[in-house]
């Protein structure tokens, strides 16, 4: 498994936002958030994602 702080380090993302990233790319599904960084994250990557209402 791919360590956490790998995942995080390139995107900036705190290492919670980061257990999120991963689980959205491995499976393939959009993720709801509002946090920039994280936003940037799966745009780079291809993976959709949503804003919370």
């Amino acid at each position: 498994m791919v360590e956490l702080a790998q995942i995080a380090r390139p995107h900036q993302l705190s290492s919670y936002d980061a257990v999120y990233f991963d689980l959205a790319v491995r499976l393939g599904i959009p993720l709801v958030t509002d946090d920039g960084n994280l936003r940037a994250a799966v745009k780079r990557v291809g993976i959709e994602w949503v804003e919370p209402a």
